[in-house]
């Protein structure tokens, strides 16, 4: 039985290899299969170019990541001077307004990014393992 449909990005490469072992959990295989039954056309991977399997460079899983939104409850719990240092940091990484976005939580933070948040704490001498404002899972749409 096949999972929840899934909301394909417009012009994803889909790959029509059902008999792939990683078939039923490669997100390229699952678009097909949904796509091939609404869709008159579809972006499809040249399988003659690719080996099926865990080894495939065009693999997408379909396990859920964890992004997170927002940090204004680590603002509040720090000192000032600590929140100057990672703000600077970060707006470095994200730019001043790609910063507050995050911060209040308007732009969703991908697992690399908490990274680099909880690097900026460690770097600000923040010992204490603090959570982000909350978390939602998604998907990752390889192109």
């Amino acid at each position: 039985m096949d999972k929840l449909p899934l909301k394909v990005p417009f012009g994803y490469s889909t790959c029509s290899l059902a008999d792939c072992p990683v078939a039923d959990h490669c997100l390229r295989q699952r678009a097909y299969r949904q796509l091939v039954e609404t869709e008159q056309t579809l972006h499809v991977l040249n399988p003659r170019f690719y080996q099926p399997g865990e080894q495939c460079p065009h693999r997408c899983d379909d396990k859920p990541v964890t992004y997170a939104r927002g940090f204004t409850r680590l603002q509040r719990e720090l000192l000032p001077h600590q929140y100057d240092h990672i703000k600077w940091i970060l707006m470095g990484h994200f730019s001043r307004s790609g910063f507050f976005r995050r911060r209040n939580g308007e732009q969703a933070m991908s697992p690399q990014e908490q990274a680099l948040v909880k690097r900026a704490l460690r770097e600000a001498g923040v010992t204490a393992d603090m959570a982000f404002d909350a978390y939602e899972e998604r998907l990752e749409w390889k192109h």
